[in-house]
């Protein structure tokens, strides 16, 4: 269930790009200078990167919900494959963090900023529903 999300970015990006490039061969829908196409590539481009963005494993995007689904088909804990989901989800989101703090100061401001703002909102969507799932531990 957790792969419906990202595919269906992806079936409508690759839809948009075949579309896009028909357009763009046959120079069709030009008004006053501007190509319709150029609209049909940014829906490419945009829910390409929504669907690379939900298969990142941070919990508790879909891309989280694959890899806790993938190590508790391994361990056969669900709470632990949770936990494990969202503590290698804070890795990832840290290392964004930390990206973004580099792209901003070598590269772009702006694009550093959006960056951090990302991983932080990664790293306050774990932090809750690790919160979550530590109040609902399973007793031993």
């Amino acid at each position: 269930m957790a792969l419906a999300g990202p595919l269906i970015s992806f079936i409508i990006s690759g839809l948009s790009f075949l579309i896009w490039f028909e357009l763009h061969q046959s120079n069709m829908f030009v008004i006053q200078g501007f190509r319709i196409s150029s609209i049909v590539f940014y829906s490419t481009m945009i829910n390409l990167v929504i669907g690379l963005f939900n298969l990142l494993p941070v919990f508790p995007s879909d891309g989280g919900r694959i890899l806790r689904s993938f190590l508790s088909y391994r361990t056969h804990d669900q709470f632990k494959a949770t936990i494990n989901a969202i503590k290698i989800g804070w890795i990832l989101s840290l290392s964004i963090l930390i990206i973004g703090a580099a792209v901003g100061l070598k590269l772009s401001p702006i694009g550093g900023v959006w960056l951090m703002l990302v991983a932080l909102f990664l790293v306050r969507a774990s932090k809750s529903y690790y919160n979550v799932y530590q109040t609902t531990r399973p007793s031993n």
